[in-house]
């Protein structure tokens, strides 16, 4: 994580909505399209347990 925190911007709660060519539409946790501009689009998703 620290050489993530080094180089990149972390946007968490974020859905992603599409890809342009300025960078990436999302849907913030607060329910606004927002867009994050950048040259490279990295998309790291996870689960949660199943705990029933």
């Amino acid at each position: 994580m620290e050489q993530v925190e080094k180089y990149a911007v972390a946007h968490l709660g974020h859905t992603g909505l599409r890809v342009t060519e300025e960078g990436v539409v999302c849907k913030s946790p607060d329910g606004n399209e927002v867009l994050i501009p950048g040259k490279t689009v990295i998309c790291a998703v996870g689960q949660r347990a199943v705990r029933a």
